[in-house]
């Protein structure tokens, strides 16, 4: 279900048994946008329906925070406008190109294009990989995209950050709400680090072994103070303050 966190924003919670991501829904007078595409059309049909049982209009902009699966291979079920900065969406005409067996993921898994930990979720939330459509976003942007949804505004910022280079947030002034996406995380891609799904539960074991790139991370914290919020919204964990996520990140 979407809830509701403040007077023009809502949130989806995260699911972790397939690593779905936290969703934002922000509503306008006029124009509503969300904030990640979702992960599959699994994920967009629930989506969905959970939008119609809160009584809110499907959103008319879809914008994404960076590439990785699990935030915009459900881009393809919006018939909307949808979003991504210029780097992510460069990755996703890359990744629109590839075949989505488990052959072809195990390939690119050896040649460390992929990792373990995807595949494993990706199994989980398609069943069968072969039905993943990945497709580009069709408004990209470079810096900074400021959007007047009526009463309400936002401002999508390429922000880069440790977690992903094309990492965008998504900025609410008004109501000094911040979504991070995955922005502040670990390098999942570039470190090489261990998962086996039978032993799921050192999952954060080992992300703790990966280390932080400190420049990008002292870069990317300068960037997040310069932002007047009070509220940071995580990608795949519950809302925190923002002297808790500068604590976190020190």
């Amino acid at each position: 279900m979407f809830e509701r966190i403040s007077q023009h924003v809502y949130i989806k919670a995260p699911n972790g048994y397939s690593d779905r991501p936290t969703i934002g829904y922000i509503k306008g007078d006029n124009l509503s946008l969300l904030f990640e595409a979702g992960a599959s059309k699994y994920h967009t049909d629930e989506m969905k329906k959970d939008l119609e049982r809160a009584s809110l209009p499907y959103p008319s902009l879809v914008a994404l925070s960076h590439w990785h699966w699990d935030h915009s291979f459900g881009l393809s079920e919006w018939d909307v406008p949808t979003i991504a900065g210029k780097e992510t969406n460069k990755m996703l005409k890359k990744l629109s190109g590839l075949r989505w067996d488990e052959e072809s993921i195990k390939e690119r898994i050896q040649k460390r294009e992929e990792i373990v930990f995807c595949f494993e979720m990706m199994k989980r939330e398609y069943g069968d990989t072969r039905n993943i459509k990945v497709v580009p976003a069709s408004i990209e942007f470079e810096k900074e995209l400021y959007i007047d949804l009526g009463g309400i505004n936002v401002r999508l910022i390429h922000i880069s950050g440790p977690h992903s280079r094309d990492s965008v947030v998504l900025y609410v002034p008004e109501e000094r709400i911040l979504f991070l996406g995955d922005s502040h995380g670990k390098d999942l891609y570039t470190y090489p680090w261990h998962f086996d799904i039978n032993e799921e539960d050192k999952f954060m074991e080992e992300i703790e072994k990966i280390p932080y790139d400190l420049i990008e991370k002292e870069r990317y914290m300068e960037e997040l103070k310069s932002l007047d919020f009070s509220i940071a919204i995580p990608g795949h964990s519950e809302s925190i303050g923002r002297e808790e996520l500068f604590s976190l990140l020190s």
